[in-house]
């Protein structure tokens, strides 16, 4: 279009995905290049990105931090913003995940300007308090018993715990922490963690004048729908899109959400979802 099109900066969410998305064998359906091109047909130009570590890019993934990825959205909105092609005054993120905390700091903490936020299963609660909903979902989907799911509970705030405690980039375990699986997991992104479990999404929300869209799916298990509710709340200028079959994987399932707890090699992305983040920033 004259003067360029609308352009979006997709941050992805939490672990190791590539540009397309992909975390190979576990996830192989391409679905962040997938929500790419889908937008691009609704007139979106949009820039997948490699977190440090994660090929192409390179650095020490492990040694990234919640500020050190704001930063990096810094830099990506301004090569962005001087793309051929690209309209400069009409720029936007997508975060997903983890990936909207990342979006909601930068732009609170006054690093970025933007004109617009989509926010795709973005956590309304802090990652500490994430984990724990997630590590009774896991319990009670693999029938724990309530002793058993006590003491998963109980590593897990052992674990965070220690990472608090910690001083440097990774964690060193101790005798009674090498037999905690979650601490074990952590210990390589120490710093990382620290940065960000204690972080409240909400606070960082009410902070954030800009236009924004929460979309949250109810066939999600890692985040759950109240998530959502709470971080359009908290936004002063808000609009929830609720999907109903969508999943944290981005992708429709008609039957139980259990059913699609990660998406096959050849699961779209789902037409409702690109819809609705086009019609909305439309």
């Amino acid at each position: 279009p004259p003067g360029g099109a609308p352009a979006l900066l997709l941050l992805p969410g939490s672990g190791a995905p590539d540009v397309d998305g992909n975390v190979a064998p576990v996830i192989t359906n391409s679905g962040y290049r997938q929500l790419a091109l889908a937008l691009g047909c609704h007139g979106y130009t949009v820039l997948r990105v490699a977190k440090m570590g994660i090929p192409p890019s390179t650095g020490d993934a492990n040694s990234a931090t919640l500020d050190s990825y704001a930063r990096n959205t810094v830099d990506w909105l301004e090569a962005l913003a001087a793309a051929e092609g690209v309209d400069a005054r009409r720029l936007g993120i997508i975060g997903h995940s983890e990936g909207a905390i990342h979006a909601l700091y930068a732009v609170a903490e006054g690093l970025v300007e933007v004109d617009a936020l989509v926010l795709i299963a973005g956590p309304g609660r802090t990652m500490a308090e994430l984990l724990a909903e997630q590590t009774l979902w896991a319990g009670e989907r693999a029938g724990l018993s309530d002793e058993a799911m006590a003491d998963q509970l109980a590593d897990l705030e052992a674990a965070l715990a220690a990472v608090r405690a910690a001083t440097g980039q990774r964690l060193e375990l101790t005798a009674e922490l090498r037999d905690n699986a979650q601490a074990v997991q952590m210990a390589p992104v120490a710093g990382f963690l620290r940065s960000i479990i204690d972080v409240d999404p909400l606070a960082l929300a009410a902070r954030v004048d800009v236009p924004a869209v929460v979309v949250q799916g109810l066939k999600d298990v890692q985040v759950a729908a109240e998530h959502g509710r709470l971080l359009a709340s908290a936004l002063p200028r808000a609009t929830l899109l609720e999907l109903p079959d969508l999943t944290h994987n981005l992708v429709d399932t008609p039957g139980p959400a259990e059913e699609r707890l990660l998406p096959l090699p050849d699961d779209v992305v789902s037409p409702t979802l690109v819809q609705a983040i086009a019609t909305a920033l439309h």
